[in-house]
């Protein structure tokens, strides 16, 4: 496969599985990490006490490092079960390796439709609310620096995130309704995807639920409602 087919998230989480530690380290440093820069711009613009950590900005660390230690996860899961339904595929090895590149790889063209979604979002929220802007303004460059770029994180992993989940469920009708050789005395092959889609909705099942948990323990921005019934919608 040629670097160049590979979407920046795609490209972000092999360097991630290259690394001499194992992944799920890498993303405990990289949520501490986040955590800890959260609530440090906080601190540098006067509006938390220094070594104080807020309930809200901490567990906010969670979300892109959980989008994309989740992608990696549905795409190994993804990549096992199409091998489990190979058996039902015809017996040709090019198409077989590009199934598998379409049901690991996201398109570079929808990596970047993530973040200009992201982008457009954060810009027109910016501009929309007048206290956003007055906040923005009264911000050190450094905090309103990072706070865009954490969000633009965010949600752009997760758009990448639901885009390859809509993905992976169309490729699985698609091959559901092609397929011609199922046997009723061997439907193991023909289950293969099952596995895959509960790990997909209980994964989304579960950030929902932090969200829920952050919307009424932090008591965080109602707005955020509007992106947690998109998660269970999915």
């Amino acid at each position: 496969m040629k670097a160049t087919q590979l979407s920046w998230i795609n490209r972000l989480i092999h360097w991630i599985q290259s690394l001499p530690i194992p992944a799920w380290l890498f993303y405990l440093i990289l949520l501490v990490v986040l955590a800890f820069l959260n609530n440090w711009v906080l601190w540098i613009a006067g509006t938390l006490p220094v070594g104080e950590f807020d309930p809200e900005h901490t567990t906010d660390a969670l979300w892109p490092v959980y989008f994309i230690g989740f992608l990696q996860y549905l795409n190994a899961a993804a990549k096992d079960a199409l091998n489990n339904f190979k058996t039902l595929l015809p017996s040709d090895e090019f198409e077989y390796g590009e199934l598998e590149e379409k049901f690991t790889n996201l398109p570079p063209w929808l990596g970047w439709l993530a973040i200009g979604i992201g982008l457009t979002l954060l810009v027109g929220g910016s501009l929309a609310i007048p206290e956003t802007r007055a906040e923005i303004g009264a911000l050190p460059f450094v905090t309103t620096a990072y706070q865009t770029f954490f969000r633009l994180l965010a949600g752009s992993t997760f758009l990448c995130l639901i885009f390859q989940a809509l993905r992976q469920i169309r490729l699985v009708i698609q091959l559901h309704r092609g397929t011609k050789r199922v046997s009723l005395f061997q439907l193991g092959p023909a289950h293969a995807f099952s596995l895959l889609t509960s790990k997909m909705g209980s994964g989304l099942v579960i950030i929902a639920i932090f969200g829920v948990f952050q919307l009424v323990f932090l008591h965080v921005d109602p707005i955020f409602a509007i992106f947690h019934v998109t998660v269970l919608l999915v």
